[in-house]
């Protein structure tokens, strides 16, 4: 074999291992990634590394815009990779991510290195960081708490269980949560 073949066959097989090192990975890491998918990555990236955007329903090409009451507030875009179980948050009209969140609807089974995951209780919550920087509370059935110093939001809902995490620059919250 010469010697630009077994090159190029050994850079397949490390890429091809890679690819499915990133699918299966299911590590969150409060302040940088869920999975695979980073905070400091752009629209274009994520789009890049893990295919079209899905969002049940709606065009991949327009933007899923949330409601002003919550984290991600009127001025951001919600790009959702159902596919995944991702969602990717940037400010409307911008490329750059600066949200991460997985949610209870699709449960891929990303987990802290503490152990807390969707369907997490308060107390896993508070056993695994402490006391949180803030918890507000949107309405009456969920609250949210976060850890504006690692970079990690938690919703529970009424019944104390996690139904959404997100990952977030460190020091970012006050200003996206107003608190």
């Amino acid at each position: 074999m010469r010697p630009f073949s077994v090159i190029a066959l050994v850079a397949f097989a490390v890429s091809t291992s890679a690819l499915a090192q990133a699918a299966n990975d299911k590590l969150i890491v409060p302040g940088e990634r869920i999975g695979p998918a980073t905070v400091t990555m752009s629209l274009d990236q994520l789009t890049q590394a893990f295919g079209p955007k899905q969002g049940r329903g709606r065009p991949n090409t327009e933007p899923v815009l949330q409601q002003p009451a919550t984290a991600e507030s009127h001025a951001s875009a919600v790009h959702r990779f159902d596919h995944l179980g991702l969602r990717a948050v940037t400010a409307a009209g911008s490329d750059n991510v600066h949200l991460i969140a997985t949610f209870v609807d699709i449960d891929p089974g990303f987990a802290t290195k503490e152990g807390v995951r969707i369907g997490s209780s308060r107390a896993d919550i508070e056993a695994a960081y402490g006391k949180a920087t803030a918890v507000l509370s949107a309405n009456p059935k969920q609250v949210q708490m976060i850890y504006d110093d690692r970079g990690l939001g938690l919703r529970l809902t009424d019944e104390n269980k996690v139904d959404l995490i997100q990952v977030f620059r460190p020091g970012a919250a006050r200003e996206r949560w107003k608190f």
